[in-house]
């Protein structure tokens, strides 16, 4: 798996913290902003960092991220267990539309 994002992003350090705990290997392609586009193109991210690819399979956003690596774990792995999947939820919301944003 390759892991395209660009060094100073909350939202490509959030898809690594998935990454790490969910033991994929992968490696990162780390583009500066403006330059990524390049790097992406084609892959209908339309221009978005991080953007994970494995295959034929390409994940773009990093909340799509974790939910598409959170499918691929056991129970005991989950990145979102069931039982705080709604706090999960909320919390997500909140530092992606409060923090997450330039206000």
């Amino acid at each position: 798996m390759r892991l395209i994002a660009i060094p100073m992003s909350h939202y490509c350090e959030k898809a690594r913290w998935g990454l790490e705990p969910a033991e994929i290997a992968y490696s990162e392609e780390a583009h500066l902003q403006v330059f990524h586009c390049w790097a992406v193109r084609g892959l209908k991210s339309k221009g978005m960092v991080p953007l994970l690819v494995g295959g034929s399979q390409v994940t773009a956003d990093s909340t799509d991220i974790l939910k598409y690596l959170d499918q691929r774990l056991a129970p005991e792995q989950k990145l979102y267990p069931p039982e705080i999947i709604a706090e999960a939820d909320a919390l997500k919301h909140f530092f992606n539309e409060s923090l997450g944003i330039e206000s």
